[in-house]
């Protein structure tokens, strides 16, 4: 960490700060070997700081990982909205297949009654149902795990 440090003073890179919680990582134990740190970080020159007076770096909320994304805002009011929202792209692991209950997952969201809706419509809804129960499944899984 000390010539991390030095090679920033050498560079003449600042760090930028963050606003709330500055913990990127945690190994998401719920006992006494709980540990959190401070893995990202943004830094930038002088003449980046003068640009952009009020900047702010967040930490994002996480729901299921162990790591937590940073957002680095160029006008901290941008920022503090809370109108902005953060939603994860759903990609589905292919070693969920060889879980034994991903299939009753999926089974359970198929199986549910979904009258009145066009062909189109009920594809987009079971997808998005599904979508979310996996989501939910895995993170379930992960915890379970002591992930």
């Amino acid at each position: 960490m000390a010539q991390f440090k030095e090679v920033l003073e050498e560079s003449e890179l600042h760090d930028v700060g963050w606003h709330g919680d500055k913990f990127t990582w945690s190994n998401r134990h719920v006992d006494e070997t709980f540990t959190k740190e401070i893995l990202d970080r943004a830094v930038t020159n002088s003449k980046w700081f003068e640009a952009y007076p009020d900047k702010m770096l967040e930490v994002l909320p996480v729901r299921c990982s162990d790591h937590r994304s940073i957002v680095l805002w160029f006008d901290k009011q941008v920022g503090r909205g809370k109108n902005i929202t953060y939603k994860r792209k759903f990609r589905y692991e292919a070693a969920w297949a060889l879980e034994e209950d991903c299939g009753s997952v999926i089974g359970a969201e198929c199986g549910k009654e979904m009258a009145g809706h066009s062909h189109t419509s009920l594809v987009q809804r079971l997808l998005a149902n599904c979508s979310k129960a996996l989501t939910n499944w895995d993170c379930r899984k992960e915890k379970d795990r002591g992930k």
